[in-house]
């Protein structure tokens, strides 16, 4: 079976089979914390706190589109609105893009879904 490690633009590596469904929740801190970026950066200066990256739900979209994969649906609960759930499919024709340099996987246009909140 074929599989290929593909980067989703937010520093984690993930493993999909071709024709697989990715689903992830991811913390979309810049659209609702964004006061905590300098919090985040004292931490880290003192070691208190790893690197955090503070994504838009936009961003990560793109991120995840970036990487190859179809957006299905996308959703934020209305208990969590931190947290961009995403289910997405990666097709099996994708050949690597001539210019990627860590990403094996060329851009994909980008889908017709939509954010829905509950």
């Amino acid at each position: 079976m074929d599989v290929l490690e593909i980067g989703c633009g937010t520093g984690s590596t993930a493993l999909v089979k071709p024709v697989s469904v990715f689903v992830s929740n991811t913390a979309c801190l810049k659209d609702t914390k964004f006061w905590l970026r300098p919090v985040a950066t004292v931490a880290r200066l003192f070691h208190l706190a790893p690197f955090v990256k503070f994504l838009s739900r936009e961003e990560l979209k793109n991120h995840r589109q970036e990487a190859g994969f179809d957006i299905l649906h996308t959703w934020v609960h209305e208990n969590a609105s931190d947290v961009l759930f995403v289910i997405a499919t990666r097709p099996v024709d994708l050949q690597p893009h001539p210019s990627a340099r860590h990403n094996p996987l060329r851009a994909l246009p980008a889908s017709d879904s939509q954010t829905t909140y509950y």
